[in-house]
């Protein structure tokens, strides 16, 4: 991460927003006035009880992708 949240939020990992769609870009329905992103380097990450993310890096060969 370099510190800067529209690229920042673009690398493998989780990225969760919280608050104001941005209907105008998403045709979300609905509005807030807050709008709050969380990001997470180094998580890991399960689907359906199979991990698909370690320690921040995907698992490509669980995912069909390897």
């Amino acid at each position: 991460m370099i510190g800067v949240l529209l690229q920042d939020e673009k690398l493998p990992g989780v990225h969760l927003a919280f608050g104001d769609p941005y209907g105008s870009q998403t045709h979300a329905a609905w509005t807030s006035r807050t709008h709050v992103d969380v990001l997470a380097r180094a998580c890991n990450v399960w689907i359906d009880e199979e991990q698909v993310i370690a320690k921040g890096r995907y698992l490509l060969d669980r995912l069909g992708l390897a």
